[in-house]
Protein backbone atom coordinates (compact mmCIF):
# COMPACT_ATOMS: atom_id res chain seq x y z
CA UNK A 1 0.00 0.00 0.00
CA UNK A 2 1.24 3.48 -0.85
CA UNK A 3 0.45 6.70 0.97
CA UNK A 4 -0.26 10.05 -0.65
CA UNK A 5 0.01 13.49 0.87
CA UNK A 6 -2.89 15.88 0.66
CA UNK A 7 -3.82 19.03 2.50
CA UNK A 8 -6.41 19.26 5.24
CA UNK A 9 -8.69 21.13 2.86
CA UNK A 10 -8.32 18.44 0.20
CA UNK A 11 -9.10 15.72 2.73
CA UNK A 12 -12.17 17.67 3.87
CA UNK A 13 -13.41 17.65 0.25
CA UNK A 14 -12.89 13.87 0.13
CA UNK A 15 -14.82 13.46 3.39
CA UNK A 16 -17.71 15.55 2.02
CA UNK A 17 -17.86 13.44 -1.14
CA UNK A 18 -17.84 10.26 0.91
CA UNK A 19 -20.53 11.51 3.30
CA UNK A 20 -22.84 12.30 0.37
CA UNK A 21 -22.73 8.61 -0.62
CA UNK A 22 -22.56 7.18 2.94
CA UNK A 23 -19.23 5.48 2.27
CA UNK A 24 -15.75 5.72 3.75
CA UNK A 25 -13.32 8.34 2.41
CA UNK A 26 -11.01 5.55 1.21
CA UNK A 27 -13.75 3.89 -0.83
CA UNK A 28 -14.91 7.24 -2.23
CA UNK A 29 -11.36 8.06 -3.32
CA UNK A 30 -10.98 4.63 -4.97
CA UNK A 31 -14.23 5.20 -6.86
CA UNK A 32 -13.01 8.57 -8.10
CA UNK A 33 -9.66 7.25 -9.27
CA UNK A 34 -10.64 3.84 -10.62
CA UNK A 35 -14.27 4.47 -11.58
CA UNK A 36 -16.43 1.52 -12.59
CA UNK A 37 -13.35 -0.69 -12.88
CA UNK A 38 -13.19 -0.97 -9.09
CA UNK A 39 -15.67 -3.62 -7.95
CA UNK A 40 -15.02 -2.95 -4.26
CA UNK A 41 -15.96 0.73 -4.33
CA UNK A 42 -18.87 0.00 -6.68
CA UNK A 43 -20.13 -2.69 -4.30
CA UNK A 44 -19.84 -0.47 -1.21
CA UNK A 45 -21.64 2.41 -2.89
CA UNK A 46 -24.38 0.13 -4.15
CA UNK A 47 -24.75 -1.69 -0.81
CA UNK A 48 -25.19 1.60 1.07
CA UNK A 49 -27.77 2.80 -1.47
CA UNK A 50 -29.69 -0.50 -1.53
CA UNK A 51 -29.75 -0.67 2.26
CA UNK A 52 -31.04 2.91 2.53
CA UNK A 53 -33.86 2.03 0.12
CA UNK A 54 -35.14 -0.84 2.30
CA UNK A 55 -38.12 -0.35 4.60
CA UNK A 56 -37.15 0.37 8.22
CA UNK A 57 -36.89 -2.85 10.22
CA UNK A 58 -35.85 -5.04 7.29
CA UNK A 59 -33.09 -7.49 8.20
CA UNK A 60 -30.58 -8.57 5.57
CA UNK A 61 -27.15 -9.93 4.78
CA UNK A 62 -25.08 -8.61 1.90
CA UNK A 63 -25.96 -11.77 -0.04
CA UNK A 64 -29.70 -11.17 0.35
CA UNK A 65 -29.31 -7.43 -0.25
CA UNK A 66 -27.78 -8.10 -3.67
CA UNK A 67 -29.69 -11.35 -4.35
CA UNK A 68 -28.82 -12.56 -7.87
CA UNK A 69 -26.54 -9.55 -8.41
CA UNK A 70 -24.17 -10.90 -5.73
CA UNK A 71 -22.38 -12.93 -8.41
CA UNK A 72 -20.82 -9.74 -9.82
CA UNK A 73 -18.72 -9.58 -6.65
CA UNK A 74 -17.37 -13.11 -6.96
CA UNK A 75 -13.84 -13.14 -5.63
CA UNK A 76 -14.16 -9.97 -3.55
CA UNK A 77 -17.19 -10.92 -1.43
CA UNK A 78 -15.21 -11.26 1.82
CA UNK A 79 -13.40 -7.96 1.25
CA UNK A 80 -16.68 -6.22 0.40
CA UNK A 81 -18.27 -7.72 3.52
CA UNK A 82 -15.44 -6.48 5.75
CA UNK A 83 -15.52 -2.98 4.25
CA UNK A 84 -19.32 -2.68 4.55
CA UNK A 85 -19.20 -3.95 8.16
CA UNK A 86 -16.53 -1.39 9.00
CA UNK A 87 -18.60 1.41 7.45
CA UNK A 88 -21.63 0.33 9.51
CA UNK A 89 -19.67 -0.09 12.76
CA UNK A 90 -17.95 3.28 12.40
CA UNK A 91 -21.23 5.09 11.78
CA UNK A 92 -20.54 6.02 8.17
CA UNK A 93 -23.61 4.11 7.00
CA UNK A 94 -26.18 5.64 9.34
CA UNK A 95 -29.24 3.82 8.00
CA UNK A 96 -28.04 0.36 9.05
CA UNK A 97 -26.99 -1.38 12.26
CA UNK A 98 -25.33 -4.74 12.66
CA UNK A 99 -27.55 -7.26 14.47
CA UNK A 100 -25.43 -10.40 14.50
CA UNK A 101 -22.10 -11.52 13.16
CA UNK A 102 -20.55 -14.96 12.92
CA UNK A 103 -16.89 -14.97 11.89
CA UNK A 104 -17.45 -17.81 9.43
CA UNK A 105 -20.67 -16.41 7.97
CA UNK A 106 -22.29 -13.21 6.74
CA UNK A 107 -23.23 -10.49 9.18
CA UNK A 108 -26.92 -9.80 9.78
CA UNK A 109 -27.90 -6.15 9.41
CA UNK A 110 -31.09 -4.21 10.00
CA UNK A 111 -32.35 -1.08 8.26
CA UNK A 112 -32.97 1.57 10.95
Amino acid sequence: MKDIRISTEEYAAIERGAAEKSISPEIWLRSQILGDQDALSRGCIEAAARAAALPVGTQFTLNTLFDADWAQFDGIGPELGKEFAQMVRSGIVTTVCERDHHPSDSALYERV
